[in-house]
C-alpha cells in the first residue's frame, strides 16, 4: 500500500483530487470495517421456552408459529434497544435504573432473607 501511495504522489504530488481520493478511500475502508461487523443476537432455547410460558400464562394457550416468531422478534428488538441504551451509558444517568441495579446486586450479595418462622422469640 505504501508503494502505491508513493507512486501516486510522484505522478501528482499536489493534486487535490488525488488527496481527496486517498482520503475518501481511507474513510470508506474504515467505515466498511466498523459497519461490516454485524452483531448476532442469539435467543437460547431456555429464553424461547420462557417466552412461550409467559404467552401461555397471559393468553391461556400455547403460541402458534406466527405468535412464537413475533415473541422472538420482539425479544430481539428489545435486546437491541437495551444494548443501545447501555452503549449510550443511559444505565449510569437514569436514577431509577441505577437504583434498581444497585438493589439487585445488594440482594445477590446478601442472599435471600431467611424464611419467617412461627417462633416469636
Amino acid at each position: 500500500m505504501g508503494h502505491m501511495i508513493a507512486a501516486i504522489r510522484q505522478r501528482a504530488p499536489r493534486d487535490p483530487f488525488v488527496v481527496f481520493l486517498i482520503s475518501a478511500g481511507a474513510i470508506f475502508a474504515l467505515y466498511w470495517a466498523v459497519a461490516g461487523r454485524k452483531e448476532t443476537i442469539e435467543v437460547p432455547l431456555s429464553v424461547q421456552r420462557s417466552l412461550d410460558d409467559d404467552y401461555s400464562l397471559m393468553t391461556g394457550h400455547q403460541p402458534d408459529a406466527r405468535a412464537r416468531q413475533k415473541l422472538v422478534d420482539d425479544y430481539v428488538g428489545n435486546e437491541l434497544l437495551f444494548r443501545e441504551a447501555v452503549q449510550r451509558g443511559m444505565h449510569m444517568t437514569d436514577k431509577t435504573t441505577k437504583q434498581r441495579l444497585i438493589d439487585r446486586v445488594r440482594f445477590m450479595i446478601s442472599g435471600a432473607p431467611p424464611e419467617p418462622s412461627e417462633d416469636s422469640s
